[in-house]
């Protein structure tokens, strides 16, 4: 992952609290593939899942499957961009089928790999930010109320 990704992911949600800005730092350094949300949310000092889930929930951002789906999606096509890699090698390498990353990315962003490589990564990225303003909490709605926007 780009090493200014955390920054432009908190730039661009808001204000967040201090936990949720830990859960999605270390969803974006795990490239979305953390081991379980369980492990995670004992990372940051939650108690179990369910406490990591009301934490994404009230903070206005997706649930930890598909916030970390969509960070995988990023890795992914970043690393086309960057390299060329194709989805398929990219799971080849993780010892995963292919058709799984396939599914992924088809139930994380709605379009086909293809869809999503030649969109690219800024699409990814600002897609990502849209989907959390969508997802607000009506206790946040007026911190998210601004347009998408990665300036600080």
């Amino acid at each position: 992952m780009h090493p200014f990704l955390p920054d432009l992911l908190h730039c661009g949600l808001g204000r967040l609290s201090p936990a949720a800005q830990a859960v999605v730092t270390a969803i974006v350094t795990a490239g979305g593939a953390f081991v379980s949300s369980s492990a995670l949310a004992r990372k940051v000092g939650l108690r179990d899942r369910y406490a990591l889930d009301r934490l994404l929930q009230n903070e206005g951002l997706p649930t930890y499957k598909q916030f970390s789906g969509w960070i995988r999606v990023l890795g992914w096509v970043l690393d086309w961009e960057k390299n060329g890699v194709a989805l398929s090698s990219s799971a080849l390498r993780s010892g995963k089928n292919a058709g799984i990353y396939a599914r992924t990315v088809r139930r994380v962003t709605g379009l086909s790999w293809t869809e999503v490589r030649q969109r690219g990564s800024t699409w990814v990225l600002l897609e990502l930010i849209h989907r959390c303003r969508l997802d607000t909490h009506p206790a946040r709605s007026t911190a998210r109320a601004a347009p998408a926007s990665l300036a600080c």
